[in-house]
């Protein structure tokens, strides 16, 4: 038999980003429990509002299944004697276990044979079992900070009901200083009186007649709904940034929308300033033309009904009204002073403790500039430099101090009204792209090198001083910049030494980095190798050939997903395993420790190496010219064509020959023609079907 169970935790508002992660980890708990208890069940239904979390389960088992359990006894030579029979330990532990002697069997384990008998446990109620359940999964649930509201309670916010029901029977259990029983309670001003619950599958149905919409995805979609009837007869489009769509469904139990209005004189203010404001303070959906420009307009959504829209929407627009005069003032408050008057004052700005001020941090970038600037074609100096020059002054704008999401988008901003031409004036705003995975890079070359700069400063330092992401810990954003470097690069095709600028990046630190500059740019290298390999394996690289390309230099970023593509394509021709059981074939013979002189051709004593050294140097200034020009693939087909000599070499002479010159003399030959193979990968580390 089977029933529906209904957890509901009545909290006070949850705040809107961590609910969705909350409900479901919450969900995840229970569903474990359950399953580690032997409480079977089909089927979990989540739901999280504000002012609740809850489960529905359907298909509960009434009590535990049933398991059997192995006991192990004494061994057998104490339980049974000379004769076979058995001894008063036999019987002792027949007696202990409630088992007939009859029922004992022979178990061998690694240290013996033991007698054992195998009991039958019987499933306890499941009833009985959920109050200390759910009250452990409720304790579980991680929130970002907790509140205490009693003796013993603390939770994101204080729960103020909990509503548990087996079927139709309230279960009674404890959590802090509320006790379970079967009352909600719908809609805080619909609908705010207490709703007795009697059946779990008809909760969803009776809380809807309460004004309360469970399901996250049925709020979302009234959210929407209700937006585009708000835009009904205004000449635009709402700005629907999912972020902000999840954030207000989550704020809400039951949504309407109004429009609202304000003042065109606010226009004059940048449109990015507007929006942030109407987004990350207000929670309104900005209304852009057909063009993208804003229009004096925002929806705002409502916790409610449309009672009293007309009083409601004059009260948002009286708040906008406030910020909009906020910002208008920051605005030009800070066009008093240029950009470039400011970059003094960075060097009170701190960067990092340990590392210095974000005006040091400047100085190093255009430093490591100087020194790779001729790696980074199709830029010019002049502008980057300047460009670097200007690149965090808007740190110290009122602007970004009331509004610190708006690093240099404000800074492009005062930068085109000072007069900076505008590759200059968007590289500042650039510098912070790419945000997040997937998110646009920049889209000059002076953006691109600035940005790339700024977070191997970033990067370098931080390592240098040990601020290493762990785990999930990653408090300066490493993986982000390092993702962020490689998408531009990519995206950019610049053709840059990594280990270069990493290593102009350390020695711009100067006394400020006490580690070993080896060891950290080894560490720093492979930290980019680990984004590598997960960005390759997102394009559909096989993990070997990953794995191979990775094995050797990658420190040219572009350069190694060339070549990864061009394997993984090659992989799919019937030569190409060919190649690979060749190669293992030359470099498994190879000592692992092992250092070669040049070859020495008067030790060859047979043909076949001697056609084989002819054969690889005939093709040697081939394969590297096309190495030089990265065409891996004709490289490739190279390296193909040495097969049938290489086998031919095996089949007739015994590499490891008596005499050590000549071993050593055919050992570097194979060594030579397996670092022209490691020129395109690592093939030892390929599969081969």
């Amino acid at each position: 038999m089977s029933k529906d169970l209904l957890i509901e935790l009545g909290v006070e508002e949850i705040p809107a980003k961590q609910l969705l992660g909350a409900s479901e980890q919450f969900a995840e708990g229970v569903k474990k429990a359950l399953t580690t208890a032997r409480i079977a069940f089909k089927k979990c239904e989540v739901f999280a509002t504000p002012r609740r979390l809850g489960l529905l389960f359907s298909g509960v088992d009434e009590g535990q299944q049933e398991q059997e359990r192995e006991v192990v006894g004494p061994p057998k030579r104490v339980a049974y004697d000379a004769e076979g029979k058995p001894t008063q330990a036999a019987l002792g532990f027949a007696k202990t276990n409630n088992a007939e002697v009859s029922e004992l069997t022979i178990k061998v384990l690694p240290k013996g044979e033991y007698i054992c008998v195998v009991r039958k446990e019987k499933g306890i109620k499941t009833e009985k079992l959920l109050p200390e359940l759910i009250s452990r999964q409720i304790a579980a649930i991680n929130w970002q900070k907790t509140m205490k509201w009693a003796e013993e309670g603390r939770f994101v916010r204080p729960i103020r009901s909990l509503l548990l029901l087996f079927g139709r029977k309230t279960v009674k259990t404890v959590f802090s200083d509320v006790v379970s029983g079967n009352i909600s309670y719908g809609h805080r001003t619909l609908s705010p009186r207490a709703v007795i619950v009697t059946e779990p599958s008809k909760f969803k149905a009776q809380m809807k007649k309460h004004f309360v919409l469970l399901s996250y995805a049925e709020r979302r979609e009234l959210t929407l709904k209700e937006v585009a009837s708000a835009m009904k007869g205004v000449p635009g489009k709402v700005l629907l940034d999912e972020e902000l769509v999840e954030e207000i469904t989550n704020l809400v139990e039951y949504p309407s929308a109004l429009l609202g209005k304000f003042d065109t004189k606010y226009l004059a203010v940048p449109e990015e300033v507007l929006i942030e404001v109407m987004k990350k303070n207000q929670k309104y959906f900005p209304v852009l033309d057909e063009t993208g420009k804003l229009l004096p307009y925002f929806v705002c959504v409502r916790n409610g009904s449309k009672l009293h829209n007309n009083i409601v929407k004059e009260g948002n627009e009286r708040v906008l009204r406030a910020r909009f005069e906020d910002a208008a003032f920051f605005f030009n408050e800070d066009k008093k002073t240029r950009l470039s008057d400011r970059i003094e004052k960075l060097k009170n700005v701190v960067f990092q403790v340990e590392l210095g001020s974000v005006y040091e941090k400047i100085q190093r970038m255009s430093a490591v500039y100087d020194r790779a600037e001729p790696s980074f074609k199709g830029t010019e100096s002049a502008r980057v430099k300047r460009a670097l020059s200007l690149c965090k002054a808007d740190l110290v704008t009122d602007m970004i101090r009331e509004f610190p999401e708006l690093q240099g988008v404000m800074g492009r901003e005062y930068a085109k009204l000072d007069g900076e031409d505008s590759e200059t004036a968007s590289a500042i705003a650039e510098l912070y792209l790419p945000k997040f995975s997937g998110d646009s890079v920049p889209s000059t070359a002076t953006g691109s090198v600035v940005s790339i700069l700024d977070k191997l400063d970033t990067l370098t330092g931080c390592f240098a001083i040990g601020l290493i992401p762990t785990g999930s810990q990653d408090p300066y954003g490493l993986r982000r910049n390092t993702l962020g470097v490689v998408s531009i690069v990519l995206q950019r095709k610049l053709d840059l030494s990594l280990k270069d600028l990493v290593k102009f990046s350390l020695e711009s630190y100067g006394a400020k980095v006490k580690a070993d500059a080896a060891k950290v740019q080894k560490d720093i290298l492979e930290f980019f190798k680990a984004r590598m390999q997960v960005l390759l394996a997102e394009k559909g690289i096989r993990y070997d050939i990953v794995n191979a390309v990775l094995g050797t230099d990658c420190s040219n970023i572009l350069d190694t997903f060339a070549r990864a593509g061009i394997l993984n394509e090659l992989a799919k021709e019937a030569s190409f395993n060919k190649v690979i059981v060749t190669f293992s074939r030359v470099i498994n013979i190879l000592p692992k420790e092992g250092s070669y002189a040049g070859i020495n051709t008067g030790l060859f004593k047979e043909e076949a190496e001697k056609t084989l050294y002819d054969f690889v140097k005939s093709r040697e200034k081939t394969f590297y010219s096309l190495i030089e020009n990265k065409k891996y693939a004709e490289a490739f087909k190279i390296t193909a064509e040495f097969l049938p000599v290489i086998d031919n070499l095996f089949d007739r002479i015994m590499i490891m020959d008596k005499d050590p010159a000549i071993k050593e003399n055919r050992l570097a030959l194979l060594n030579y023609i397996g670092a022209m193979f490691l020129e395109v990968g690592d093939y030892s580390k390929i599969m081969t079907k």
